[in-house]
């Protein structure tokens, strides 16, 4: 008798991008994640931990028009989130950040993903010539994730007294 090798169905993760819609089970993720230091070393410093502030952003987040977040889902798991931040002037350009809040899915291709997706809404949803990411300095993940995704180092930034790189992407722009 032959032996046969062991068959493994390998199925992908389905990965979906939802508009934010405030929830309290929302908000104790993000609590949990803003609060999580391997998570938070990356992030502003400035940025609320406390859950009292993050509720009120987040149900301000999730009505506002030039601030668009997403919850990233995958197989039904609020996972994490990318944000769609657009200036004031020029109305036409914004800032992105992505949180893998849940460990066990990051470095697992989520972020590629939901940042193409999140791009292509950058270019013919929301109209926006460029956008920016601000990365520090030691997350190589990050730089390794947006600069495949074509974005370059414009310049080193300091905001509220942390250094940061900005990268940026310019989109083609859409004939309306």
């Amino acid at each position: 008798m032959v032996a046969l090798p062991e068959y493994r169905e390998t199925i992908a993760p389905t990965i979906r991008l939802e508009p934010l819609k405030y929830s309290d089970e929302t908000l104790n993720l993000w609590v949990k994640w803003m609060n999580d230091p391997d998570i938070r070393q990356y992030m502003y410093r400035s940025l609320t931990s406390n859950k009292d502030r993050i509720k009120e952003w987040l149900e301000l987040a999730s009505i506002s028009d030039s601030r668009h977040y997403f919850t990233i889902h995958v197989d039904n798991n609020n996972i994490g989130f990318i944000s769609v931040r657009q200036d004031k002037h020029p109305i036409n350009t914004a800032e992105i950040g992505i949180i893998i809040g849940e460990k066990e899915y990051q470095s697992k291709g989520i972020g590629k993903k939901v940042l193409s997706e999140v791009l292509e809404k950058c270019e013919n949803d929301y109209h926006l010539s460029s956008v920016r990411a601000l990365i520090k300095p030691f997350n190589k993940r990050s730089i390794n994730l947006f600069t495949k995704q074509g974005f370059t180092k414009d310049t080193e930034v300091t905001v509220f007294g942390e250094p940061f790189i900005r990268y940026i992407k310019t989109l083609p722009q859409t004939i309306l």
